[in-house]
């Protein structure tokens, strides 16, 4: 298979709702199947000008239509093609009957099974079964077809969202799913191929707007703007359930705060980050924490350990101060990494939660505020800004429900914990969503699965308070981290340390490698989205 390269931007999520009243905006007035499939058949072109074979498999709705839009053009075009697909019923749209009338028209063939795949070439095999619409497990032929598929030595494409993929959540749907090497979404780009199952799935996802480029680029401005601003002022008004448009994280966004520091600056600029942690038995993850806090520029780093043996003094860190009670000026907190949940551990994060600045709560943190409601009272009270960055089971412990709910829908959960606690949140996982209390949430494409490993939550909390000890804003600190985060643990991957068997350390070493890189090449400015390659012409 060719390597196709992937250029991230910042690009705007759509949930299925959303998708279904921008269509409703826009139809009869313009001919989005037609568009859409036009766009498929320009995207599939590469390969069929390469001798690839492309097979179809068109289901009975309209991304069948737009997989038989992209059949004909090809078809015409003199390339070889064949559709699997079952004849349609009476109650077809009016678009994808005319798109099998015109299918029929150019002379193409359509067999109701896949047929025996034997070329030079591997062939393309193309999910046009389902799309965005699927809420069921996928059963009978089409069920079968796919499981064809993902037996064929083939080039897997979807058709706007992979079938057996739930689009707004990223959950499989069934033991029936596409899994793709490329995935091509039409108006927007949708959540679920990027959090929970969704990447494994999706595989590099297309965009193409279909002509609608300046509606979807001020969306995805509108939802820039309500993701980072008015942090200071949750509304309690506001509601409850998640925006049904969010962001796809990218480096752009988070230009205004990658900036070069002035030469006449001194440490005091730069804030006191303390972090709160490391009781008996756990003392690297606090260790790991202030490294990653000091490696990220943090003026000044304190860590206060519970572990009465510990030594007061890390000769690998001779920078980290360990102090036994809080410094007078602090500039962030964190505390959660190796806490513990002991009735001391009780009393530091009290008093954590009683200093006016910001605060990150992570870890055995997180696990002592899901079992007090003095604590919990004691968050949702808080003047400054607060970040709570939870993975899937410590998120179901402080929503008291079970982890797989959370994991249903990540975005729903994410909104759900910012809202109860009045906090921005981090939910961990592959596709980390940051929510607000206002119900805006943004999800971190960065990652591997190499950073499936201990001491990753750590040094992320590390990054995240020194952030915060700079003066960066909350909602764009959290989000910054979790990018930064993964960004570091693929470019440790490009320079052959891992995937497998990256450590926590060797990725805060990667972080502030990229850190000052960036700072210094200067962000590229924030781009409207747009396709990943070449848009056809549209009827």
């Amino acid at each position: 298979m060719a390597k196709v390269t992937v250029k991230r931007e910042a690009r705007l999520l759509l949930t299925v709702n959303a998708i279904r009243a921008l269509e409703a905006r826009f139809l009869p007035h313009i001919p989005l199947m037609q568009r859409a499939g036009a766009a498929l058949a320009n995207h599939l072109r590469r390969w069929a000008e390469q001798g690839h074979r492309i097979v179809l498999l068109c289901g009975p709705g309209n991304n069948g239509g737009d997989g038989l839009v992209a059949a004909t053009r090809l078809h015409e075009l003199g390339f070889s093609v064949t559709v699997v697909a079952l004849e349609p019923s009476e109650r077809i749209s009016p678009e994808a009957r005319t798109a099998w009338q015109d299918w029929r028209a150019s002379g193409g063939e359509t067999h109701n099974a896949p047929p025996p795949l034997v070329a030079d070439r591997p062939p393309v095999i193309v999910d046009a079964l389902f799309g965005i619409g699927l809420t069921r497990p996928i059963t009978g032929p089409y069920r079968e077809w796919i499981h064809w598929a993902l037996s064929q030595t083939a080039i897997r494409v979807a058709v706007d969202v992979p079938s057996g993929l739930d689009a707004d959540t990223g959950m499989r749907v069934g033991d029936a799913v596409f899994e793709a090497h490329e995935t091509v979404t039409f108006l927007a780009d949708k959540p679920g191929l990027h959090t929970h199952d969704g990447p494994d799935v999706a595989g590099v996802v297309t965009v193409y707007p279909l002509g609608l480029n300046d509606e979807i680029a001020a969306q995805c401005s509108q939802q820039q703007y309500a993701l980072f601003a008015n942090e200071e002022s949750w509304d309690e008004t506001a509601s409850s359930a998640p925006a049904s448009a969010g962001i796809l994280l990218d480096r752009a966004l988070f230009s205004p705060w990658l900036t070069p520091r002035k030469r006449n600056v001194h440490k005091g600029c730069f804030g006191h980050a303390v972090i709160i942690g490391g009781a008996s038995g756990m003392h690297g993850a606090l260790h790991l924490a202030a490294r990653s806090a000091l490696y990220l520029g943090s003026g000044k780093v304190s860590a206060i350990t519970l572990a009465k043996e510990a030594p007061r003094f890390d000769p690998t860190l001779p920078e980290v101060m360990w102090p036994t009670a809080l410094p007078q000026t602090v500039s962030a907190i964190a505390i959660g990494p190796g806490l513990g949940q002991t009735s001391d551990a009780v009393r530091w994060l009290e008093e954590a939660l009683a200093v006016s600045v910001p605060l990150v709560i992570d870890a055995d943190g997180l696990n002592l505020l899901a079992q007090h409601a003095t604590l919990q009272r004691a968050v949702t009270e808080r003047r400054a800004p607060t970040v709570l960055t939870p993975h899937p089971g410590e998120a179901a412990q402080l929503l008291q429900t079970p982890p797989r709910e959370v994991q249903k829908n990540r975005i729903a959960a994410a909104v759900a914990i910012a809202r109860r606690y009045r906090c921005v949140v981090i939910l961990k996982g592959c596709g980390s969503v940051i929510a607000t209390p206002h119900g805006h949430w943004a999800i971190n494409p960065t990652g591997h699965g190499g950073m499936a490993s201990g001491g990753m939550g750590d040094t992320l909390t590390g990054i995240l308070v020194a952030l915060l000890a700079q003066g960066w804003p909350c909602v764009a600190a959290a989000a910054f981290a979790a990018y930064l985060h993964g960004r570091a643990a693929e470019d440790a991957a490009q320079m052959e340390v891992g995937p497998v068997g990256l450590t926590a350390s060797e990725t805060a070493a990667a972080a502030r490698r990229l850190f000052n890189r960036w700072i210094a090449d200067g962000a590229p400015r924030a781009q409207p989205v747009r396709p990943l390659s070449d848009t056809p012409s549209f009827p």
